[in-house]
């Protein structure tokens, strides 16, 4: 499949599930997805999208997983990311992302087991709030350009798989 995700996603305000991956969809992602409050899954990976993640995917209170690897976005991670308080899986890897993860509401991710964003541009110290991702499994963040020493907390994570 070919082309843009059309602004009208929007209208389908009973979607839950929207699976777009390894397609070519290029453009970015329209803002009139945050309409879609019921969406729980979404897969955008392996395509030719591009821009920032806009900032009306983290009005998606219901979202379980939110995948994105294998893109062009650039930019930072919306800072109201940290509130998708349903988030299971988030995988932004294998894109042009940058800046630190915010830091502020990561805490609320009480029910994340996978968190990847390997292959992107990140920078500053890992936030000392992932140390509250008690159910955390997966935490894959190489190929950053993070600095600083690894923080004490990943002791705690005995479970994940890094």
């Amino acid at each position: 499949m070919t082309g843009i995700i059309s602004t009208t996603i929007g209208k389908f305000q009973s979607l839950e599930h929207l699976s777009l991956f390894s397609n070519k969809l290029t453009g970015v992602i329209p803002t009139t997805i945050g309409k879609l409050q019921l969406l729980k899954y979404l897969f955008l990976d392996s395509n030719k999208l591009t821009g920032q993640i806009p900032y009306s995917l983290g009005q998606l209170k219901a979202f379980s997983i939110l995948s994105i690897y294998n893109n062009s976005f650039f930019g930072k991670i919306p800072n109201n990311i940290n509130g998708l308080v349903s988030l299971q899986e988030l995988d932004l890897s294998q894109n042009k992302l940058e800046g630190p993860i915010p830091t502020e509401g990561i805490y609320n991710w009480t029910y994340l087991t996978v968190f990847s964003a390997f292959s992107n541009n990140f920078t500053g110290t890992l936030p000392s709030s992932l140390a509250d991702c008690t159910k955390l499994l997966v935490l894959n963040l190489r190929y950053n350009r993070f600095t600083g020493e690894l923080p004490p907390y990943i002791a705690i994570l005995v479970t994940c798989n890094f």
